[in-house]
């Protein structure tokens, strides 16, 4: 009797638990808003906030494309509870932009995002 409810103890804890084997995902391209090519070497940096700076920073491949492997959220109030993922992106001459994004699943897809030259 004890090895059933034992048994039953561990297969409910099982069942409750649950994993993203996957992981949490966030990619996306950068191109040039003026020839809509894409934009290589473009840093895309998850943002924290002046007192901890940056979480994670990746440039951007030959197609502009970019992903991170972990998505990091970024406290934005609410108690405390994980609101918005901050990102921004920038490249030598062109003009930086921010994008403040509000997940509700793993994966932030971010379509395209645009930078302008500077000059």
């Amino acid at each position: 009797m004890k090895k059933r409810i034992f048994g039953a103890i561990v297969f409910l804890f099982m069942i409750s638990c649950r994993t993203n084997q996957a992981g949490s995902f966030t990619e996306g391209y950068v191109y040039d808003k003026n020839t809509n090519k894409a934009v290589t070497g473009a840093s895309v940096c998850i943002w924290e906030g002046y007192e901890k700076g940056f979480l994670e920073v990746t440039k951007t491949d030959s197609e502009g494309y970019f992903s991170f492997n972990e998505k990091k959220k970024i406290v934005l109030g609410n108690n405390g509870k994980d609101l918005a993922v901050q990102f921004i992106i920038r490249k030598e001459n062109m003009i930086s932009d921010t994008l403040i994004s509000y997940p509700n699943r793993d994966t932030i897809r971010i379509d395209t995002i645009y930078l302008q030259n500077r000059f």
